[in-house]
Parts: C-alpha cells; sequence; structure tokens
C-alpha cells in the first residue's frame, strides 16, 4: 500500500512537470543525453545541462508533492418550505363583534359593552352620526357623516357632545395584533337638554279642602 502511494506521488509530479522523468539512480555530474531533460531521483529534480561540449546533471532541486486535502462528503439538507410573509396572508381578528347598549346623558350618551377576556384586546372605538331620521344610516365606510366619538377600554364609555341632537351610534373592537372587528349593531340616542329638563315641573297636587 505505502509503495503505491509513492508510486502515486511520482506520477503526479510527472504530470505538473511534463519534461521529468524517474530514473532508477542518478549522481549529480554524471553524463545525460538531452539538454534541459528532467529527472526525478531521491526527492530531487535533475536537470541535464552543457558544459562545454559535454552533457551532465545538475546538482538536482529538492521538490514537496502537495497531497490534495480530502474533501469530506457533505450529507444533503432538505430544502426549507418558504414562510409566507405578514402580508401575503391575510390578518383576521379573533375578536368579536362588539354587541352594545346606549344610554341618554345631559348632553351625551354612555356606551356600554362587554369587554372581550383576550389579550388581544386594545380598545373599543364608537363613532356617531347625528340624524333626525327614524331609520338607521349606513354604516361607517359606506356614507359619509359619521364622525369618532371617543376611544375607550373600559365599560361603560361615557361620551360628551355638548348638545342634545339625535345621534345613531355603533362601535368596534380594535385587536392590538390584527385589525379591527365588524361595527356592532346601530342605536339610537338622543342626548338629555339641561335647559329643558330644568322648565319641566310637576303639576302641584290638588289642595285639599278642609272640614
Amino acid at each position: 500500500m505505502k509503495k503505491l502511494a509513492v508510486l502515486l506521488c511520482i506520477g503526479l509530479v510527472l504530470v505538473l512537470t511534463p519534461n521529468a522523468v524517474a530514473a532508477s539512480k542518478i549522481t549529480s555530474g554524471s553524463t545525460c543525453k538531452k539538454v534541459n531533460q528532467q529527472a526525478i531521483y531521491k526527492n530531487k529534480i535533475y536537470t541535464c545541462i552543457k558544459l562545454g561540449k559535454k552533457l551532465y546533471w545538475d546538482n538536482g532541486a529538492a521538490y514537496k508533492i502537495e497531497r490534495p486535502t480530502p474533501i469530506a462528503p457533505q450529507s444533503a439538507k432538505p430544502i426549507a418550505s418558504p414562510t409566507p410573509s405578514a402580508s401575503a396572508t391575510a390578518c383576521k381578528t379573533s375578536l368579536p363583534t362588539p354587541i352594545i347598549t346606549v344610554s341618554p346623558r345631559t348632553l351625551g350618551y354612555l356606551v356600554t359593552f362587554e369587554k372581550p377576556l383576550s389579550p388581544n384586546f386594545d380598545f373599543i372605538e364608537i363613532a356617531d352620526f347625528v340624524s333626525e331620521s327614524q331609520t338607521p344610516p349606513l354604516l361607517p365606510g359606506k356614507v359619509r357623516g359619521w364622525q369618532q366619538a371617543g376611544l375607550g377600554e373600559r365599560s361603560p364609555k361615557e361620551i360628551t357632545k355638548g348638545d342634545a341632537l339625535q345621534r345613531w351610534v355603533v362601535a368596534r373592537f380594535l385587536d392590538a395584533n390584527c385589525g379591527v372587528t365588524d361595527w356592532s349593531n346601530v342605536v339610537k340616542v338622543t342626548s338629555i337638554d339641561p335647559v329643558a329638563a330644568a322648565t319641566d315641573s310637576t303639576p302641584p297636587a290638588p289642595i285639599q279642602s278642609a272640614g
């Protein structure tokens, strides 16, 4: 096995040095047959040179065979499936659509709702629409006139408007991680007018006659 390895090394040198030949024995200064001929003997490469009219082997030059470093086989790795990006996947909240109750207050109203237990719940957004119509308007985003009335985290949420107009009220939950819910049921409310409430008096009781 060792002899085979030596022969392979010599063969590699011959490939790298086309003019070199393997020699059984070479002595520096001994005669050779062809100028610039090269031969390998005992880890040296000898070159045939001409001195005067005669040809001689030179003193030889040491050489070192660079053995290629074996490359360890690499095991095949499975190709990972691409992960869909957030923009490629529609984001939909898991929060329920709110159901609200609206009660009139002085120059405003009170919105009551059931707060979701989910940690994704951020807050509730309340919107209102001023209208004397007895028919509910289309939801926000489908008709103009809706205004954001307030945001809150706790129920009930009081909204102050500064007037006693009739309004339609809706609300929706905002998810801290993923969008908003649909709008709630639409509720009509008319705020309490403090002036009208102050002038509204109850008739006195009938006077009871004596005797």
